[in-house]
């Protein structure tokens, strides 16, 4: 098995994990049903409002794994921010879905095991984009932000 595919395996089981986790420990998180089904359907709905904008934005490269499958940098649209808004839109969807179970272990679970897999995956994703555009990678990446814009 390749590498990129043993993280890409990696990546989907912990998000599939920690959504098994909130199943699992749905109504722990201090809130009423009621705020944290509105709260969670905006969140949820907000996350798949980015990640369909991305998805539409990249096109033929939304199917790619961690090598580029595109022979121009994409630095317009939600990237002129950010280097990965769709993880970013995929952590935001599963914190939505969180909320709305009231989970609060399923919301700790996104963020010790989702978002450290999410992170390694995003780290190769840089550094196959560094070896096929080198210094306008180097340029982009130095003007924008990994994960969370304007922080």
């Amino acid at each position: 098995m390749k590498k990129e595919h043993f993280v890409g395996a990696i990546f989907v089981l912990t998000a599939l994990i920690a959504l098994g986790i909130m199943f699992l420990s749905r109504d722990s998180l201090p809130i009423s049903s009621t705020a944290g089904k509105i709260t969670g359907a905006i969140t949820l709905f907000l996350g798949m409002a980015v990640f369909l904008w991305i998805s539409l934005y990249l096109r033929e490269a939304f199917l790619g794994i961690t090598t580029p499958v595109t022979d121009q940098l994409i630095v317009t649209g939600p990237y002129r921010w950010i280097r990965h808004p769709l993880y970013l839109s995929m952590i935001i969807i599963l914190l939505g879905i969180g909320i709305a179970l009231k989970s609060l272990w399923g919301i700790i679970s996104i963020f010790l095991l989702f978002l450290p897999a999410l992170c390694y995956r995003a780290l190769l994703e840089e550094k196959s984009l560094y070896f096929k555009f080198g210094d306008a990678w180097t340029e982009y990446h130095r003007h924008t932000r990994f994960l969370i814009p304007f922080f």
